[in-house]
């Protein structure tokens, strides 16, 4: 899959497999609340390089997060930022 790159600031706690679904998504944004958003984008193209749009990946199943079954943070962190900095973030 080519040279995946982590960014572990957005990781969620080791809380993330040990909680419901609303409090998960509350601890996540209390974390996310925490950052600079524009330090984070920043951060984030920075690694995906020059001219590289980067994508955030999520390993979850489809079908999973539409039943109701799994859900993703990756999802949280584009509505973090596109309220935070007013951006489209493209949902792939």
């Amino acid at each position: 899959m080519g040279d995946l790159k982590r960014y572990p600031t957005l990781a969620p706690g080791a809380w993330f497999r040990s909680v419901d679904r609303p409090e998960y998504e509350d601890r996540y944004f209390d974390q996310l609340y925490r950052l600079d958003p524009h330090q984070v984008l920043a951060d984030l193209r920075s690694l995906a390089g020059d001219g590289v749009t980067p994508v955030l990946c999520c390993w979850e199943r489809r079908w999973q997060i539409e039943a109701g079954r799994a859900w993703c943070h990756r999802h949280l962190v584009a509505a973090w930022l596109t309220g935070e900095l007013r951006i489209e973030v493209a949902e792939l």
